[in-house]
């Protein structure tokens, strides 16, 4: 894979077109510009640089190919055939220019046409494994298993590794972390340099809670392949996991610069600036991406969040209903109306929830957010007894998510009391962090202890911190900085060792 440029060393969009001039090595030098600017995400400016250097070079294939092929990252696909035909045209064994022809009639719903020129490239290009995973999605998209099978079978051929991590993948997607990582790990030790491994090996760590491990896996993939998008992805979502916002906002920054027409790393974007409760530029990320992807439901659902948090709740029952116009499944759009507590569903509502309640294609946490729901809309119309059963089924979706052992939180409780004892206290009580500022609320979870808090962040001279997340981060950091073996909280005596300080200023 070609490594990023930094944006810092590429001239200005004025600079770089200047060097387009008369001259056929300097219009070798446009098109290396171009892909630069095309691979730290600036499409506007490399298709600036195409279009310029065109004009003095009109038949300049790759440079007309790269044009094509960025046209269609714009989601601009007719725009993109006439340029990608005389290509083809010019150049007819050029494997690039049938590929991006592909794709671009894929996107106008022209999948025969498409088909010819991705069974073109597999001609052109038989000993790579991609030409026939690319030949073989389209395939399938026509219907056509059979065929679609066959190309897939070659590309398993060319690249046994690819079986096994689409055989993974399929686990993972699955739930079935342990398969999955066995296979990642044997890919691994066969090819320690596979990106995709390491990349979705990092992906079950950050499922799993192992953060960690996520960041150190990911941070390696984007090291070994620094244009690889899925990667600063997930990397992005991991750091988001430990509230490193400065560390997420570059790596989400890099992932929308790599792929700057796709919505889901502004929709990211958007969702880091909401957790920090920056909610009118959550908005304006969020907007971005719809004007990406008009029908984006992540995008839709958050945007609708970020407004309600604001008071703008008319705003957000818009968008809540606009995802569920564009993502009639979208389970967790329904459940944001319903948690409105004044919102009535209509009956049209009321039947599209009906439809996906009990619809066991879809993901358990999907089916949880529309029975309750579902559930919401029986109590508000006074069928109580419906409301309950929806409730009921609800809860039992959820519990088989939720992992809880009485008896090994009767367990982890008596260590707590054998840890923080009287002795302890008495022996730490001049430790720790020295800031004034005056702390808190103590309280067990559900004894109200965050209601309190809420009435007290009233007044202009108290602040609501949010802090009982930080607790669970503060306990997971501890669990992963250990290196014997030792967990919390018996692993509370190294710091006491150590001295509280380091830990106090978490």
């Amino acid at each position: 894979m070609r490594r990023q440029i930094s944006p810092a060393i590429i001239n200005s969009r004025e600079e770089s077109l200047k060097f387009v001039k008369k001259d056929p090595i300097e219009s070798k030098g446009s098109f290396d510009r171009a892909l630069r600017f095309f691979d730290n995400g600036d499409l506007t400016m490399a298709e600036e640089i195409c279009r310029a250097t065109l004009r003095e070079f009109p038949a300049e294939g790759k440079l007309q190919c790269l044009l094509g092929t960025i046209l269609v990252r714009q989601r601009r696909p007719a725009e993109a055939l006439p340029e990608l035909e005389e290509v083809i045209n010019n150049f007819p064994t050029f494997p690039k220019a049938h590929r991006e022809m592909g794709n671009a009639l894929l996107a106008l719903g022209r999948g025969s046409e498409a088909v010819v020129h991705l069974e073109r490239v597999t001609e052109l290009t038989p000993d790579h494994s991609v030409a026939f995973f690319d030949l073989s999605l389209a395939l399938s998209k026509l219907g056509r298993e059979d065929d679609a099978e066959k190309a897939m079978a070659k590309s398993y051929e060319l690249e046994p590794e690819r079986e096994a991590l689409m055989a993974a993948a399929t686990h993972q997607r699955a739930g079935r972390f342990g398969q999955a990582e066995g296979i990642y790990r044997q890919i691994l030790s066969r090819n320690p340099r596979n990106i995709s491994a390491i990349r979705l090996l990092g992906s079950i760590a950050l499922e799993m809670g192992r953060i960690r491990m996520a960041i150190k896996l990911l941070t390696q993939a984007t090291e070994m392949a620094p244009d690889y998008y899925g990667a600063w992805s997930d990397l992005a979502r991991a750091h988001m996991e430990t509230d490193d916002f400065e560390s997420c906002e570059s790596t989400v920054k890099r992932a929308i610069r790599l792929q700057p027409e796709m919505a889901y790393p502004h929709m990211m974007y958007g969702n880091l600036l909401s957790k920090a409760s920056r909610y009118q530029e959550a908005i304006e990320k969020f907007n971005d991406a719809l004007s990406k992807q008009p029908d984006h439901g992540g995008s839709l659902a958050s945007l609708g969040h970020a407004q309600k948090t604001i008071g703008l709740q008319n705003e957000a029952i818009d968008s809540y209903r606009a995802c569920i116009r564009s993502n009639p499944a979208f389970g967790e759009a329904y459940w944001s109306l319903a948690n409105l507590k004044t919102f009535r569903f209509d009956p049209e509502e009321i039947t599209q929830m009906e439809k996906y309640v009990d619809d066991d294609q879809l993901l358990d946490e999907t089916r949880v957010n529309f029975n309750f729901a579902l559930g919401k809309a029986k109590e508000d119309s006074g069928d109580y007894q419906g409301a309950f059963e929806r409730y009921a089924t609800g809860n039992s979706l959820r519990r088989k998510a939720e992992q809880y052992d009485p008896v090994q939180t009767e367990v982890i409780h008596d260590r707590i009391i054998e840890t923080f004892n009287e002795e302890f206290f008495a022996e730490n009580a001049n430790k720790g962090n020295p800031d004034p500022s005056p702390i808190f609320i103590v309280g067990l979870p559900r004894s109200g202890s965050t209601l309190i808090e809420q009435i007290l962040a009233s007044h202009s001279m108290v602040e609501g911190t949010f802090e009982l997340p930080d607790m669970a981060r503060l306990i997971r950091s501890i669990n992963e900085e250990s290196h014997d073996q030792e967990h919390y909280p018996e692993a509370i005596r190294r710091y006491v060792k150590d001295g509280l300080d380091q830990l106090s200023q978490k």
